[in-house]
């Protein structure tokens, strides 16, 4: 029979997570994925787009709640790109202009993460076309699905390549923006523990 032992210690941890880090990696963690085999890769493509949103987002609310004292209520009231803008504005960034990469690319990503966070259901009817029965490709047009906006992006990997190349190149602008101190860009956090002893009486 073993002897008891009773040389016990408490272990202690702390960790902290930096939110928009997280995802950044996780965004590309699954784009990679789809991009090493392409057949059924919509999910994938569509899981990086949702989490570079949300990477851009926790990062507004990283950079805010660190220079802020009311960024709690600027996170409520303003939309992602006014919080970009006010970002901007308080730190000297200019973007480009709304029509031009990065900024173009950004808005068209908040409006996929609208339509998803917000979903409905919808039926498709896209205009008929006049085509000859005897066209060659005749019977692979009647098997044409249609696709929603979001559905057309997540076909290919080029628009999460995008968003994801926009999207850093935002943060990098930004981030060099801030005075320091500051951690690198996409630095995931500190990470200790400690054990202390457990005196038994």
């Amino acid at each position: 029979m073993s002897q008891k032992n009773d040389r016990l210690a408490y272990v202690e941890h702390e960790r902290e997570v930096i939110t928009y880090a997280e995802l950044w990696h996780a965004s590309d963690c699954v784009l990679e994925k789809g991009q090493d085999d392409l057949r059924g890769s919509s999910p994938q493509f569509l899981s990086s787009l949702v989490l570079s949103a949300f990477s851009f987002e926790a990062y507004m609310n990283h950079v805010g709640d660190a220079h802020f004292s009311n960024w709690n209520d600027l996170e409520r009231s303003l939309s992602p790109m006014a919080k970009l803008k006010h970002l901007g504005l308080a730190f000297k960034v200019h973007f480009g202009t709304p029509a031009e990469r990065p900024l173009q690319t950004l808005t068209e990503l908040i409006k996929v993460r609208n339509v998803l966070a917000h979903g409905r259901s919808e039926t498709l009817r896209p205009p008929a076309k006049l085509r000859p029965y005897d066209a060659p490709d005749f019977d692979e047009s009647m098997r044409d699905r249609p696709v929603t906006f979001w559905e057309e992006r997540i076909r290919t990997p080029e628009f999460a390549l995008r968003v994801r190349e926009d999207l850093e190149q935002v943060f990098r602008l930004l981030h060099d923006a801030l005075p320091e101190p500051k951690m690198p860009l996409f630095h995931f956090g500190f990470h200790t523990s400690s054990s202390r002893s457990a005196s038994h009486t």
